[in-house]
């Protein structure tokens, strides 16, 4: 099996895009820039201070929108679980903060691997395979899933400079045909792959201090009836290298950056969001929130991410395509960590 590894035989991050996702995330080897290598203490530091790792995947179907993550910066960790009745608007949601990111378990890839949480009652695990993500979760006998997640075969895989010394990788995926059950309070939902479609964020990077981003992903179906998922970011990963792009029936369409356009005093309003290339132009009408406020001493995390729907359209090859139903996520997100 071809090795696609995070840091190269030098010792520094293996920047540029690639096919598949890495298969090798062997932080072990980084060394800083500028030094043949890190010191022990230099070493903890990184491990325990620097590296970020998390996974968010979500789904969102014609009854419901479905969120969760895992998340680890060394010195705390943070789960949430969340989900939205879209009929009713009513939202469940459940967070767990847990210093040194206790319970928390990331092995392998963003190829193959498992990511978990657990703790007493409550289990979230992903187990990553070259296809296909499987999500189980736990939640005493309360809050219950089951689920298969369909992989993209051209996903966004990039490795982009974070300043001088830092760097991030992050394989995302959208639109993935997804099926399965969630149980909520006694109540069945099933997952059809013809009209769910999940959305994919594996991220491991050493990220500024301070860190901003604006994001926004989904799926749907398009006028023309092909499907549709895409990835949408701004204030990360603009190094040279963008993660924006579209995908159609499975295929990925780049794109150039990305403009979003909204209220700051209130997040529920319509977002306008564009490319510079004039290739995405969509219009997102939030239908619910998830929202955070932490603050830990060495951590600060403030998160809205609305879900709703997107309209407008994309161009392909000078043909512009509308979109029928299309549904997702965006997120503003600042982190100080």
């Amino acid at each position: 099996m071809e090795e696609r590894k995070l840091i190269k035989e030098d010792g520094r991050p293996n920047f540029g895009i690639f096919l598949k996702p890495l298969n090798r995330i062997n932080i072990e080897d980084l060394r800083p820039y500028g030094d043949k290598q890190y010191s022990t203490l230099g070493k903890n530091l990184l491990k325990i201070f620097k590296i970020k790792r998390w996974q968010y995947i979500g789904l969102t179907a014609p009854e419901f929108v479905f969120g969760s993550a895992i998340v680890s910066t060394g010195y705390l960790g943070n789960v949430f679980l969340y989900f939205y009745r879209r009929k009713s608007k009513e939202l469940f949601e459940l967070s767990f903060i847990k210093p040194f990111a206790g319970g928390i378990i990331f092995e392998g890839s963003a190829e193959e691997g498992i990511i978990s949480f657990e703790s007493g009652n409550n289990l979230l695990k992903y187990e990553i395979k070259p296809g296909s993500i499987l999500l189980t979760l736990r939640h005493k006998d309360r809050f219950a899933a089951d689920l298969r997640f369909k992989r993209i075969p051209e996903p966004l895989s990039v490795v982009v400079r974070e300043s001088l010394n830092g760097f991030n990788y992050t394989n995302k995926e959208a639109g993935m045909e997804t099926e399965g059950e969630i149980l909520l309070n006694g109540e069945k939902f099933p997952v059809r792959p013809e009209d769910s479609f999940g959305v994919l964020d594996y991220t491991v990077g050493q990220l500024a201090r301070e860190t901003f981003w604006n994001w926004a992903s989904g799926g749907g179906i398009l006028e023309n009836g092909k499907r549709f998922g895409f990835n949408l970011s701004a204030g990360v990963n603009e190094t040279g290298i963008t993660e924006n792009v579209f995908w159609i029936e499975g295929k990925m369409h780049k794109l150039e950056t990305i403009k979003f356009d909204y209220s700051d005093l209130n997040i529920m309003n319509e977002w306008r969001i564009t490319s510079n290339d004039n290739n995405l132009n969509l219009i997102f009408s939030p239908e619910g929130l998830r929202k955070a406020d932490i603050n830990a001493i060495l951590i600060k995390s403030k998160f809205f991410q609305p879900f709703g729907r997107f309209t407008g359209f994309i161009r392909k090859e000078k043909e512009n395509i509308g979109l029928r139903e299309v549904y997702g996520f965006t997120e503003e997100h600042f982190a100080k960590w």
